[in-house]
């Protein structure tokens, strides 16, 4: 059942993929890095290729990127930080190879002092959370990932 809907998402992705570009064209969104112990916190969404990526989302109007971070942490894998503890990596336009729809991405990183066990609270957004050892990533990294990790030196 779950190949099932992931199948129909991604037909659904695939359709209504230029109205959704045209919503994220140029807006404003947030990536984080949760490190714990040599352990990096990644993420695959319902929709788009389902790839391993970092928590984040869009920053709602009137909100500011690190409460973003924080909410979208917290939404995605049930994590709660402050946004006191997140440190400022970089900023890119993604997706770096296309020109249409490409949005403007702020990335963060957090440390915290011990694993805690992700809880996803939107299963029909997160279909996958977990800890990976930085040292041996899934093949199947995002994009933003990818950029997160070249930000901090860890690629």
């Amino acid at each position: 059942m779950k190949k099932l809907i992931y199948l129909l998402a991604r037909i659904l992705h695939v359709v209504s993929y230029p109205f959704i570009g045209m919503i994220l064209h140029n807006s404003n969104r947030v990536r984080i890095a949760v490190l714990c112990n040599g352990q990096i916190l990644l993420h695959k969404s319902l929709l788009g290729k389902q790839r391993w990526s970092l928590p984040g989302g869009g920053v709602a109007r009137g909100e500011s990127p690190e409460d973003a971070a924080v909410r979208e942490l917290r939404e995605e894998a049930g994590i709660t930080i402050s946004a006191e503890d997140l440190k400022y990596i970089g900023q890119r336009q993604l997706p770096i190879k296309k020109r249409w729809p490409r949005y403007n991405v702020k990335f963060y990183s957090v440390s915290i002092p011990k694993i805690v066990e992700p809880h996803i609270s939107r299963p029909y957004e997160v279909i996958a959370v977990a800890w990976f050892d930085v040292s041996n990533l899934p093949k199947q990294l995002g994009e933003s990932a990818q950029v997160g990790l070249e930000l901090m030196k860890l690629k």
